[in-house]
């Protein structure tokens, strides 16, 4: 993922875990996305764990802690993908290659497709690929 990102979402991770007053309750929720693999019996996960936070910039005042992701769909590749709280021109992507699994810890939601994106979203979006080794050369322009 780009540095630059990264420390913006550090940023904004911290600055909601200091916004929870003393006391106040920290209880977490759960989500779950399944997305049914094309083939097979198997199906690709999302699992993302919510914390409460102040509201930022127009945000839900819940944040993800951290969440998991796998992908075990044979030639489809899992789109994750989000923006930051109150936002749509800032946004990211995360392509997995098939039969990998990784950990993320932005609000993200997940679709299966034929082949990773090349897609950056009217250029709202800066795209990264799991693993990096299996980033696509995307035609420019």
């Amino acid at each position: 993922m780009r540095r630059p990102l990264a420390a913006l979402l550090l940023t904004a991770a911290a600055l909601a875990a200091l916004a929870v007053p003393a006391g106040a309750s920290t209880r977490a929720t759960w989500t779950h996305q399944t997305l049914r693999c094309a083939t097979g019996h198997k199906s690709a996960t999302v699992t993302l764990k919510w914390v409460p936070g102040a509201p930022i910039d127009g945000g839900s005042g819940r944040y993800v802690q951290k969440g998991w992701y796998d992908n075990p769909c044979a030639g489809q590749w899992l789109l994750l993908f989000g923006c930051m709280p109150g936002s749509q021109s800032d946004c990211y992507a995360v392509d997995v290659a098939p039969k990998h699994r990784g950990k993320i810890d932005q609000a993200v939601s997940g679709e299966l497709q034929a082949g990773p994106t090349c897609d950056d979203h009217g250029g709202t979006a800066s795209v990264d690929y799991v693993p990096a080794k299996k980033a696509p050369s995307c035609p420019t322009g």
